[in-house]
C-alpha cells in the first residue's frame, strides 16, 4: 500500500506525473536492511522442504516467500493474536478509511437521505456505506473493526519464509515436511544477511527491510506488545519456528521473491533419512550437479544419519575358547584354527 508521503509526492501535471513514475517506480536490486529478533546471528536454522522446492532454490536462485493467507491454510490461527490499536478516534476512523478496499462486500456501497426514493435524484447526493457504518460504530466496534481490516491487509500483504532453530535435527520436522523425498537445508541469520537481495520499486528501496523473529508459543487471544504473525498455539512448539518476513509496502504479483546466492546462504543440504539407499543417491548426485551449475559445488550433501541404527559388536573375545595352552578361535560356528599361547611369539 502506498503511504500518504509518497502520494504527496506525486506531481499535478500529468506529463510530469508520467515522467516521475516512470523514475521513481522503475525495478532496482538492493541489499535490505536486517532486523533480528530473538536471534543470534551465527546459530544454525534449518529449513525442511520437499524436492521439488530444494530444485527450484537451487535452478532459478531464489527464496519464495509465502503470504500470510497460504499459511494460514495450514493453520487457521494464524494471526489469531488480537491486536490493540492505542490510537484516538479520529486516527482510528482514518486507518479503518486506509483500509476500506479490504471491507466485506456488505459495507460496499453508498445510502441515502431515506427521503429520496427516485434513483435518479439520487445522483450525487448518497454517502458511502463504508463511512456511514464507521460513524455509527462504538469505539469499542471500531477497534473491533480496524483490526478486522488490518488482518485482511497482513494476509495479503504479509510474506513469509519459516525456518526451523535447533542444534540438532528434528525427527518430527522430518515426518511432516520432507518425509520420504525431502531435504533440510541449513543457514544462518548472518549468511541469510549476506545472500539476499531483494527487487523493488526505486522509490522504496531505502524502506525495504526483511525482519528475522523467533515465534512466541502460548495463549493467542492476546498478542500484547508481539507482532500477531509471530504467536502460535502450543501444538506447534515442535517446530522451534523462526520467521523471516516482511510487511511488503508495494504490489509484487503472484509470488514474493528475493534473489539469493546460493553459496552464501547454505552451509549444508541434508537428505531425508527415510530415504533408501538407491533414493539417496541418486538424490545426492542431482543436488551435486545443480550446485556445481550454479557456483556453488563447495556446499556440502549428504544424508541424515538420524535413522541410521548404532553399530552393535559381539565382544571379540566372546570368539576366543581357551583349551590347555591353545586358543582355538572360531567364527560362524566353526573353528579356523588353534594357536599355541606358551610362546613368547604371539600370533
Amino acid at each position: 500500500m502506498i503511504s500518504d508521503e509518497i502520494l504527496k509526492q506525486v506531481p499535478v501535471d500529468p506529463e510530469e506525473r508520467k515522467r516521475w513514475s516512470r523514475d521513481n517506480f522503475k525495478r532496482i536490486t538492493v541489499s535490505p536492511n536486517f532486523i533480528f529478533h530473538g536471534v543470534s546471528k551465527n546459530e544454525t536454522l534449518r529449513r525442511y522442504i520437499d524436492l521439488p522446492k530444494l530444485f527450484d532454490l537451487l535452478k532459478n536462485k531464489r527464496l519464495v516467500f509465502p503470504r500470510l493467507r497460504q499459511l494460514m491454510e495450514g493453520d487457521p490461527f494464524e494471526c489469531f493474536a488480537r491486536k490493540r490499536f492505542d490510537l484516538a478516534r479520529p486516527e482510528l476512523e482514518k486507518r479503518a478509511k486506509q483500509y476500506e478496499h479490504f471491507a466485506p462486500e456488505s459495507s460496499r456501497g453508498s445510502v441515502f437521505p431515506q427521503e429520496i426514493t427516485n434513483p435518479w435524484e439520487r445522483i450525487g447526493k448518497g454517502e458511502s456505506l463504508f463511512d456511514s457504518q464507521v460513524k455509527q460504530m462504538s469505539d469499542g466496534e471500531l477497534q473491533d473493526a480496524v483490526w478486522y481490516l488490518e488482518k485482511e491487509r497482513l494476509k495479503n500483504e504479509l510474506v513469509c519464509s519459516c525456518w526451523h532453530k535447533g542444534t540438532v535435527e528434528s525427527d518430527a520436522m522430518w515426518k511432516i515436511y520432507a518425509s520420504q523425498l525431502g531435504v533440510s537445508i541449513s543457514s544462518s541469520a548472518s549468511r541469510m544477511e549476506a545472500a539476499i537481495k531483494l527487487v523493488t520499486p526505486k522509490i522504496f528501496a531505502e524502506n525495504v527491510k526483511l525482519n528475522l523473529a523467533a515465534v512466541d508459543y502460548g495463549d493467542t487471544n492476546e498478542c500484547g506488545g508481539r507482532e500477531p504473525w509471530l504467536v502460535k498455539r502450543t501444538a506447534f512448539e515442535h517446530e522451534c519456528e523462526v520467521r523471516l518476513y516482511s510487511d511488503v509496502p508495494f504490489i509484487f504479483g503472484s509470488q514474493f521473491e528475493a534473489k539469493i546466492d546460493i553459496s552464501k546462504l547454505l552451509e549444508e543440504i541434508v537428505i531425508t533419512p527415510f530415504a533408501a539407499p538407491w533414493q539417496s543417491s541418486g538424490i545426492k548426485g542431482a543436488i551435486e550437479a545443480l550446485l556445481k551449475e550454479v557456483g556453488a559445488g563447495q556446499v556440502t550433501v549428504r544424508q541424515s544419519r538420524h535413522m541410521r541404527i548404532p553399530e552393535h559388536i559381539w565382544p571379540p573375545d566372546a570368539n576366543r575358547e581357551i583349551l590347555g595352552e591353545c586358543v582355538s578361535i572360531w567364527r560362524d560356528g566353526q573353528p579356523l584354527g588353534a594357536y599355541d599361547i606358551s610362546s613368547s611369539d604371539e600370533s
